[in-house]
This record gives C-alpha cells, structure tokens and sequence, in this order.
C-alpha cells in the first residue's frame, strides 16, 4: 500500500468530520478539501507539499470580519512513517497555519517505542498528530492537536492559487458575499 492508496480515505474524514473534532463550528463557515500531493507553484519542492490540504474560510454570526484557517496532512503509511515526516509536516508550516502528520497506524497500541517517538516529536513541534486505520473508516483519532503557525500571508495566498482547482477558489472569492447561514 502506497501513501497515495490513503489519500480518498483521509479525504473523507477530513469532509465529514475533522474540524467538528478540532474546534467548535462556526455558524458561517466554508470548509475546502484538496489533494495537494502533486500541485505546486513553480519551485515548489516535496518539502512544500503537503498530501491533503483543507481551507476553511468562516466568521461567527456577530463577527464583522472572516477568518481563513489553512490546514496541511502528510499522510504517512505504517511503514513509512518515521521521523522524517514529522519533519516534512513541520517544513509545511511555512505555509499553512496547522499542519498534522496523519499515519496510517493499524495497531490500537499507543506505548509502542516507534508511536511514542512520532508523538514526542510532533508535540515538540508544535505539529498534529492523527493515527487511524484504512480498514476502519472510524478509527480516525487526533492524539495532539496542531498549534498555529503565522505563515505570511502571501504564501497563503500563492499555496491556494496554486493547489486548489479553479472552482474551489471561486468558491472562497463568492463566500462572503453569499449568505450561507446552516
């Protein structure tokens, strides 16, 4: 099994269900999921990369202002997932405001000597730890939530222009000018 075998899986739980574990919803909110394994400006390296990247745009209902949270996944296989993605996950930081480093780690033994070193790590790092199973849709489990990296704003910018399709920024430009109230 390949990363790229896990990216649809990770992509659904992203759709369906992270940001409501992450934080409370917003009443006004646009959230955007992309495979951004492959996309990139000119220059861009593996390091700048992210696999999977979610933007969510949003404000709260008395806020006279929108918010844009831009989120980085490195999706890592078991066997592949040493200390090298942390790393990457943290290189992502540069241009994305949280960045987690999402494993595919079947077992359900978190004292292992190889999970408590991820975790160490990406504690350390300020980088967010999400371990789940590819033979079980609902085993996602977020062990450490990312802390906030202040990425400058025109990188945030030149990432979205460059890894999401046309129509989603279409979407993000229309958003507040739309009322999109639940």
């Amino acid at each position: 099994m390949s990363e790229l075998d896990l990216y649809r899986d990770v992509q659904r739980y992203l759709n369906l269900s992270f940001l409501s574990s992450v934080r409370p919803q917003p009443p006004i909110a646009l959230p955007l999921v992309a495979i951004t394994a492959q996309a990139g400006g000119p220059g861009s390296g593996k390091w700048s990369r992210p696999d999977l990247a979610l933007v969510h745009l949003w404000r709260h209902t008395y806020s006279p202002s929108y918010s844009l949270d831009l989120y980085g996944f490195e999706v890592k296989t078991d066997p592949g997932c040493d200390l090298t993605g942390v790393h990457e996950a943290l290189a992502h930081t540069r241009s994305v405001h949280y960045s987690y480093l999402t494993w595919e780690y079947p077992s359900k033994n978190f004292d292992t000597k190889d999970f408590k070193i991820i975790f160490e790590n990406c504690e350390a790092y300020g980088i967010g730890l999400i371990s789940f199973s590819k033979d079980d849709a609902h085993s996602f489990q977020i062990h450490i939530n990312s802390k906030r990296a202040e990425p400058d704003p025109a990188l945030v910018d030149e990432f979205i222009d460059t890894r999401f399709d046309e129509s989603q920024k279409q979407r993000l430009l229309d958003f507040p000018q739309t009322d999109h109230r639940r």
